[in-house]
């Protein structure tokens, strides 16, 4: 549910249909690949600006579509 409330609704359902899978199943991958993706983003310590946390955001996205597709 938490998963849920970062992420536009549009953007993952999009993702899910490119991966022709459910988008619980898109909610499942970020929450899975989500920490690796806070962990790289920490050095930066809230330093980032907004087009690279929306690029990290769509990367966020890249990469459960294909974990997805695995």
């Amino acid at each position: 549910e938490q998963v849920q409330n970062l992420f536009d609704d549009a953007a993952v359902e999009q993702v899910a249909e490119q991966a022709n899978a459910p988008k619980q199943d898109v909610y499942s991958a970020i929450s899975q690949v989500l920490p690796q993706i806070i962990d790289s983003l920490t050095p930066q310590a809230g330093q980032t600006n907004p087009q690279e946390a929306n690029a990290d955001i769509q990367q966020v996205l890249n990469l459960v579509s294909g974990f997805l597709k695995r």
